[in-house]
């Protein structure tokens, strides 16, 4: 698990800039569901995409079950590293194809 973890960081970059907008295709490797009685759910999903880069989204639409490899069009929100591991924030995305 910890040769994963590295491997991931050493190999994870950021994708295009900040505004731009992108089609990815990408695989869904965690969903957080996150319930609210007043708002419905809202999910953050961590996804990599065929170059083994780590995406994430943050809202209320799902972009995919854990494992489906979907292609994706949407903004980049902002770049983040968490725990070392470059990560890129999308917004507003939607679901073009099921591969």
């Amino acid at each position: 698990m910890i040769d994963r973890l590295e491997a991931a960081r050493a190999n994870s970059q950021h994708i295009g800039a900040v505004g731009d907008k992108v089609t990815l295709t990408i695989t869904v490797e965690r969903i957080i569901v996150l319930h609210s009685e007043f708002y419905g759910n809202n999910y953050i999903t961590i996804a990599r995409d065929e170059a083994g880069n780590a995406i994430t989204y943050k809202g209320k639409s799902s972009i995919g079950g854990k494992g489906d490899t979907n292609t994706i069009k949407a903004s980049i929100k902002e770049h983040t590293v968490y725990n070392g591991v470059k990560q890129t924030v999308i917004q507003r995305p939607k679901v073009l194809e099921t591969v």
